[in-house]
């Protein structure tokens, strides 16, 4: 389903009267689901149909009786918001939103859907963050285990005792080499950790 699916619907009482028509949507405080429906009647005078009282949501809105209360809340249309990436660059604008259960899953523009999950921020603008999850993220998760050695950070400061072999005859560090953490990055690239390790702390 998506938003453009909730508008301009008929709204209709348990008894088939006709209510009014869905208008616009109200969101959730994180803007991570919809609320209700602000709808107005042949008056054009705005009711509230909260969606936790929908008897059905088809082709028309069946509520279980006429509304007492005017509208209230916050309504929010993110329909033509630009947006752009956390790191200023422009993506295009939302055409829609798709949802399931009335849960935002994604922000639609022309091209492209963007996971609702890595919207930062819904204001004037959306921003979007497009980066892959951290591997401390996924670890957090429970996406992906532990190393099974820690970083010998012990080594930090120390100076290797013996070169580092590249091949047999390229050096990929030499003798007297200040231990950083350029270096241990370097040295994991090149499955050479093992071998710094143990020439560095050799006598």
């Amino acid at each position: 389903m998506f938003l453009k699916d909730l508008i301009g619907k008929k709204v209709l009482s348990h008894d088939g009267k006709l209510l009014g028509y869905s208008r616009a949507a109200i969101f959730s405080a994180n803007f991570r689901r919809i609320v209700a429906l602000l709808c107005a009647d042949e008056d054009e005078e705005d009711f509230l149909f909260p969606l936790s009282a929908a008897l059905s949501v088809g082709d028309a809105l069946i509520m279980p009786r006429r509304p007492s209360a005017k509208s209230e809340g916050r309504t929010y249309s993110p329909l033509l918001k630009q947006v752009y990436t956390v790191q200023g660059k422009f993506l295009g604008c939302v055409s829609d939103l798709r949802l399931e259960k009335m849960k935002i899953i994604a922000a639609v523009l022309d091209d492209k859907e963007l996971p609702a999950d890595k919207i930062k921020a819904w204001g004037d603008c959306l921003l979007y963050d497009p980066a892959p999850k951290t591997a401390r993220a996924r670890r957090q998760r429970g996406e992906e285990k532990e190393p099974t050695a820690a970083r010998p950070v012990i080594l930090l400061g120390r100076t290797l005792r013996h070169d580092v072999k590249k091949s047999a005859e390229e050096t990929l560090f030499a003798k007297g080499t200040r231990i950083t953490p350029a270096v241990l990055r370097a040295a994991a690239l090149h499955k050479k950790l093992v071998e710094l390790t143990a020439k560095t702390l050799s006598e």
